[in-house]
């Protein structure tokens, strides 16, 4: 068996800066729509008087009870 050494080649700064531009726009987008979006959901009519947008209307102020496993 013989080993192959790998040979790294080095990636142009055109190359890298192309790459880090769009990784950090698609970041700049998501930092962009998570507040418009939070401030959609905290703005519609179902989620009124939460502070924990995901919850469901069920578990607001201790209405829905744990379920006991029937017998």
């Amino acid at each position: 068996m013989s080993t192959e050494q790998i040979q790294s080649k080095p990636i142009p700064a055109q190359k890298m800066h192309s790459i880090v531009f769009a990784l950090m726009g698609v970041f700049g987008l998501m930092a962009l729509t998570y507040p418009i979006a939070m401030f959609r959901v905290s703005n519609m009519e179902k989620f009124q008087g939460y502070h924990v947008k995901s919850l469901t209307l069920d578990y607001h102020a201790g209405i829905a009870e744990p379920k006991t496993p029937q017998k």
